[in-house]
């Protein structure tokens, strides 16, 4: 597994996407994931620490997971299924 961060978020005007992308912790390796509006903003908001007016999809989930005393310790990225 490799650790990385989130290094910037840019938009593409000939996709009309954002990508995010993430740079190794300790290497020289970049990794671009294409994501909608939506999930953009809420990285960015994530990224400045500002708060939405109303919790978002993945703020509920987190809270239900902490809630139950759980704990998400990573992300596995196992696939890439054609190129996405």
């Amino acid at each position: 597994m490799v650790p990385v961060k989130v290094s910037k978020i840019t938009f593409h005007h000939t996709s009309r996407s954002y990508a995010v992308l993430l740079d190794e912790i300790s290497g020289e390796r970049s990794l671009p994931v294409m994501v909608g509006a939506c999930e953009a903003h809420s990285i960015a908001l994530a990224l400045e620490y500002s708060e939405p007016p109303r919790p978002m999809t993945h703020d509920l989930i987190k809270a239900m997971i902490t809630e139950s005393k759980g704990k998400i310790n990573s992300v596995k990225i196992t696939d890439l299924i054609d190129g996405v």
